[in-house]
């Protein structure tokens, strides 16, 4: 046992097997066997760094010579392939027979076996097996069995030999011949051990351990260089597409025509050869296989897989893909053009076919489509037309024959050739004069040179002798108004010349509303972007051309636009552990027949994902049989009568968190349950002075249900009775003189009404500034208490005061409102007074004062008037006055002008633009009226803050700086050119929109120890200009939190701490500067760091060394890794420990080490360590000699190593000697 417990330090992690113990002379001759459990090339290096220390010399330093006497090996085997017995194990694929056999020079001391002799040796062996590789290892027999110290005229020097490169039987045939006829070789003796055994090579693959290996070829197209970054995003995003237990590495990558070629290996862990070729198999023949902006189709660096290979062992499989990328295409010329294209891989295609289709083709004239071959990716075209956009397409056509379309954006599949020029007719229109016709594209020219050339009856030609030029005007002409959601559009004009107008204005009529004012959206482009629109409306869209000079143009056509009816989520909430609600909003509100609302887990990551589809004829639904503590997507579909079927714009998000309370010291009492769709639960039907336990149960970011880890406590309070009403106060407001020896005074009570007396003093102030105090005081009763109750307000009621005739086909009525200001619209009915079945005239105006036209000369007319308020009700009719129209064609007196209507201003929108931002419309009567407007806002909840004012020059008022989620009441006062003003407004309110909701974390990646990868999913609806990210290490008492700011969703953070939880949440900033709330709450766990701090000699043969672990507790295991500073090429010895600190044995006196470190950390993952420490053992002292009278015995040592899967070693022979051995005389 002591033996085994010897080699065993020796080798660390092996297992010793003594399979022989035999006498030999005066000591002992063991066989052994060491085993090696991992894999073969694990296996293979550890016996190495054994046979190493065998070989060395100095086996006494390992061995208690108190139990061993003295030490030494006699053979060495090399490593091979054996069983469990230490057998060899013949014929495995990847591995060759090697004959192992030492040989000892018995006629010549060590030094006297010149390289001659040994190159002789060799030779003798190749003679005997001709075609043979011969190698060897030495060590010396020194000697020792002689005595103490040994005897240098005894040490012998062994030649550990392998013979390989031939058959079996060959081999074994040859070491017969050299263990019978040592002579053969000089005076050589060979020792036991000898043998032909199998060896691995390096494509050796064990059968007890065989994976599956995915390579793939990924061709990132048009990258400059193969950058570090870049090169591991693409590791990144091809994660993503592979199993999750797969460990893929980046083999190579290097820069090739097309782009950057990385080749990566994916690890399976364990035989998965189908899996891998299925993956291969969809992965590289997809066009645009990486998803997303970096990688993905319309991106700067699309990705294609040109190969993937899958290997399991011997097994082999292998998909191939060709792609063509058309890049570009432009006219050179109105009748030549060029293309280029990208093939993958660069020799993927033998010749190119491009074709060019004319995409203007007029209509009954045959365009047919050219057809260009070429036999490179780069194609030059000429007989184009003039003037003529062509789409282009190019098919790659292997060696084969085989033909593979290419892909491309419209952007770069598309061209127009310059515009062609060229006179189409000339005829006379007189003796002097003449028309002539020029064709040209429609826009491509706007100023003409116009020459002439005379011809004679005798065909002489005369030039003319001067050129004019004209200039055709302007226009602007619309070209297509689309629909790209239910409230948002496009429209795109044209004009002639070409960027003939810096600005334009589009103009947007709703169609079957007259009272409907039009929308208008200016731009500086011909395109523009139409926002707010209504869902399922139709629209008459025009355009004009403004000029630099202000000059407008009016388009030639118009288009009518119509818009899709609109769906959205505006209600999704939980309304009990298990169930829920969701109200959808539709536009217009009869759009669908009916609604379809499904409920799907968030975060679903295992499809297929369970999804709940609940149906209803109204756009409000139950959803049932739901999870507790769950977190759920919500979306709506709608379906019109047709069967059409329109998704919701947005989706929303439902949870449910269950709340558990339960009275802390009554165990048998029945516990309440609350359920919460926030973060937040409030808790009702509570005991007072009670103490509660609280759980909860909710759901975390990838959409398990969890419940919670702990339990918190509170107590109600002590009922007590209502709290005292505040105190009032008062204040002075103002104090002003009225007279000489008069003043007045305004005091402001809070709360309104809060006293009925006041107590009034008096002091005065000389000219000195010297302060006298009245000397009494005065007091005096409100006269609140004493007025009547106020009287109730009468109804609004409208009366007609005027109506008369302005002119035979013109009228007038004025109408008198009570109260003031009450009605934002009169509508006025004209009906001739003896036609009772004549149908009636309506006029509406947005004042007291109605005009009528389009009436009959000599006619007597009614008019009756109705108003409407605000909210859109109408009052009863009002009284009817009679007017009659004058007659025409007879001299009468000219009727008095209309009277000019009072200036008036009345607020007829206000809304919010956002959260801390809204709009207000003002209508002046007449238009132009004022040329200042002031809009005042009074938060609604807080009469006593300080009102909000906003100027404007136009009757559109913007304002900024708003509370969110606050109602605020808005009025206007305008002011014209002569600085007078009116009162105010009519009052509207506005209420402020809440925040909306954050950003969620779709997930985290540690990238460095201090460094990850936040992956951010923006809020429905919004684009998001910046993210804002705050990182909390958990728990939040360690330290404070911090912010980093992103302009992606996939946000790169650095200067964390390693192997720290980070609790993250974020913020979405808009382009406008608007931003949401706090998302939800992920977390983020950093890799864990490692370092050498120090290592020290404490011996000849030890040594010890500490690494540094952050933080403390992340590593389970602990491999130092040990190698000679002035040989690098020496076998390095690996020591592994479940502490940081670590104590080395085996080492070599009076050498310097290099010691490194890597880890294991909890989840099995293998850290790389950082830094080197080095140490330097001391030198050995003289060996002890052996206690006297001792007869030192004869040591003989035959090892023999070889391999398996796990590997072993056989130590074949050990010879000790010592106490154990009889005395001599």
């Amino acid at each position: 046992m002591a033996y085994k417990n010897t080699l065993m330090r020796m080798a660390p992690g092996s297992t010793i097997l003594p399979v022989a113990i035999e006498p030999d002379d005066t000591g002992q001759s063991i066989h052994t066997v060491a085993l090696f459990p991992g894999s073969v090339a694990a296996g293979v290096v550890a016996a190495q760094q054994l046979a190493a220390k065998l070989r060395a010399g100095g086996l006494n330093a390992y061995f208690d010579q108190r139990k061993f006497g003295r030490v030494h090996a006699e053979v060495v085997a090399d490593p091979y392939l054996a069983d469990s017995t230490g057998d060899t194990i013949p014929s495995l694929p990847g591995s060759r027979p090697v004959a192992m056999i030492t040989v000892k020079w018995y006629d010549l001391p060590p030094d006297q076996v010149t390289a001659q002799k040994r190159k002789a040796y060799v030779a003798a062996i190749q003679k005997l097996v001709p075609g043979s590789l011969v190698t060897y290892k030495t060590h010396l027999d020194d000697g020792d069995w002689t005595g103490a110290g040994g005897n240098p005229a005894l040490q012998k020097l062994a030649m550990d030999t392998l013979m390989s490169n031939a058959a079996p039987t060959t081999l074994a045939k040859a070491l017969n011949t050299m263990r019978t006829r040592p002579a053969s070789f000089g005076q050589m003796a060979s020792d036991d051990g000898y043998a032909v055994r199998w060896v691995p090579d390096s494509s050796f693959v064990s059968p007890c351990d065989v994976r599956t290996t995915l390579t793939l070829t990924g061709i990132i197209v048009y990258a400059p260089s193969c950058t570090r970054q870049l090169v591991t995003a693409y590791l990144a995003a091809l994660k993503t597409k592979l199993p999750s237990d797969v460990v893929t590495s980046v083999v190579s990558a290097m820069h090739v025509s097309s782009g950057c070629s990385v080749v990566t290996s994916s690890a399976y862990p364990g035989s998965q050869q189908g899996a891998a070729m299925d993956l291969a198999g969809r992965l590289v023949p997809s066009n645009y296989p990486l998803n997303g902006t970096v990688f993905g189709a319309g991106s700067k660096t699309p990705v294609f897989f040109a190969e993937g290979a899958a290997a399991t062992g011997q097994q082999r499989g292998m998909v191939t893909a060709r792609h063509l990328l058309l890049d570009a295409a432009a006219a050179m010329s109105p009748t030549t053009g060029k293309a280029s294209a990208t093939p993958i891989p660069g020799s993927a295609f033998a010749k190119y076919e491009y074709k060019l289709q004319p995409v203007n083709c007029a209509p009954g004239k045959s365009c047919p489509t050219l057809t260009f071959t070429f036999a490179t990716a780069d194609a030059y075209f000429s007989g184009l037309s003039p003037g003529t956009t062509y789409k282009v397409t190019v098919t790659g056509i292997s060696q084969n024959g085989e033909r593979t379309e290419g892909l491309g954006t419209q952007a770069r599949v598309q061209f127009t050739t310059p515009a062609g020029f060229m006179l189409t007719s000339a005829t006379a229109t007189g003796p002097t004069t003449g028309a002539a016709t020029a064709t040209a594209p429609a826009g491509a020219f706007f100023k003409y040179n116009v020459t002439v050339e005379g011809i004679s009856k005798t065909g002489q030609r005369t030039a003319g002798q001067n050129t004019l030029q004209f200039t055709t005007p302007a226009s602007v002409h619309l070209e297509s108004a689309q629909a790209t959601s239910s409230t948002t559009a496009t429209a795109t004009a044209t004009t002639q010349p070409a960027g003939a107008f810096p600005q334009y204005m589009y103009s947007l009529r709703k169609l079957g509303c007259i009272t409907c004012k039009s929308l208008n959206f200016p731009s500086s482009t011909a395109t523009v972007k139409l926002n707010g629109l209504e869902p399922g409306a139709m629209y008459n869209v025009t355009v004009e051309g403004i000029s630099k000079t202000g000059q407008r143009t009016p388009g030639d056509n118009m288009l009518q636009l119509t818009m899709p009816a609109g769906l959205r989520l505006t209600q999704a909430k939980a309304t009990g552990y298990t169930t829920g609600t969701a109200t959808a909003t539709a536009l217009p509100s009869d759009a669908f027949t009916k609604f379809v609302f499904t409920v799907t887990k968030a975060r679903c990551t295992v499809p297929p994902c369970p999804t709940l589809a609940f149906t209803s004829r109204a756009p409000s639904n139950q959803l049932t049989g739901l999870e507790p503590g769950t977190k759920y997507n919500v979306t709506v579909l709608g379906v019109t009568k047709t069967g059409q079927r329109t998704k919701g714009a947005n989706m929303m998000q439902l949870t449910t968190y269950m709340f558990t309370v339960k009275k802390a010291l009554c165990p048998g009492c029945p516990k309440l349950e609350f359920n919460s769709s926030t973060r937040m639960g409030t808790f009702t039907g509570l005991a007072p002075n009670t103490a509660y336990a609280v759980t909860v149960a909710g759901v975390d970011w990838s959409g398990r249900r969890t419940q919670g880890s702990n339990s918190l406590q509170f107590k109600t309070p002590t009922k007590s009775a209502p709290p005292p009403p505040p105190t009032p106060t008062l204040k002075l407001t103002s104090a002003r003189a009225t007279t000489p020896t008069t003043a007045i005074a305004t005091a402001s009570p809070q709360p309104p009404g809060a006293f009925v007396k006041y107590n009034v003093t008096v002091a005065g102030m000389d000219k000195s500034g010297r302060k006298t105090q009245g000397i009494n005081m005065l007091q005096f009763k409100t006269l609140d208490a004493q007025r009547p109750p106020p009287r109730p307000t009468p109804a609004p009621g409208l009366n007609l005061t005027e109506a008369r005739g302005l002119n035979p086909t013109r009228g007038m009525a004025r109408v008198s409102e009570k109260p003031a200001g009450y009605f934002a619209q009169f509508i006025f009915t004209v009906k001739k007074a003896a036609c009772p079945s004549c149908p009636a005239l309506h006029f509406t105006s947005n004042i007291t004062l109605g005009v009528f036209s389009g009436l009959t000369p000599n006619t007597t007319y009614q008019v009756t008037v109705v108003g409407v308020d605000k909210r859109g009700q109408r009052t009863p009719g009002s009284n009817a006055l009679q007017f009659r129209t004058p007659a025409s064609g007879f001299l009468r007196t000219p009727p008095s002008p209309p009277p000019v209507a009072p200036k008036s201003l009345r607020l007829i929108s206000a809304d919010a633009t956002s959260p801390t931002s809204g709009t207000a419309t003002a209508q002046p009567q007449p238009a132009g009226a004022f040329v200042k407007y002031i809009f005042t806002l009074q938060e609604v909840a807080c009469p006593s803050c300080e009102p909000l004012a906003f100027s404007s020059t136009t009757s559109v008022g913007i304002f900024t700086g708003l509370k969110p989620n606050t109602k605020y009441k808005v009025t206007v006062v305008g002011q014209d050119s002569t600085g007078g003003t009116t009162a105010g407004s009519n009052m509207v309110s506005l209420t402020t929109q809440p925040f909306s909701e954050g950003p969620s974390i779709n997930g985290t990646e540690s990238v460095t120890a201090t460094s990850g990868i936040i992956d951010l999913l923006p809020p429905s609806g919004l684009t998001c200009a910046r993210f804002i990210v705050e990182m909390c290490p958990m728990p939040r008492a360690v330290a404070p939190c911090f912010n980093r700011t992103c302009t992606s969703p996939k946000c790169f953070v650095d200067g964390l701490q390693p192997g720290t939880v980070y609790g993250v949440t974020a913020v979405c900033r808009e382009g406008n500067g608007q931003e949401t709330g706090w998302g939800d709450e992920g977390t983020l766990t950093t890799l864990p760091a490692l370092s050498m701090k120090s290592a020290a000699a404490t011996g000849p043969f030890t040594g010890t060394a500490a690494a540094e672990p952050q933080p403390s507790s992340a590593f389970k295991e602990y491999i130092f890794t040990l190698k000679e500073a002035a040989c690098p090429s020496c076998v390095a010895l690996v020591v592994r420990s479940n502490t940081s600190v670590v104590t080395f044995t085996d080492l070599k006196p009076n050498i310097q080490y290099n010691v490194t470190v890597n880890g294991v950390d909890t989840s099995g993952s293998t850290i790389t360590g950082s830094g080197m420490a080095q140490l330097t053992t001391q030198v050995a002292s003289p060996p002890v000699p052996p206690p006297s009278g001792i007869c030192p015995g004869y040591q003989q040592h035959l090892w023999h190593g070889h391999g398996h899967s796990p590997s072993r070693w056989k130590l074949h022979r050990v010879h000790f000697h010592g106490t154990t051995f009889v005395r001599r005389a």
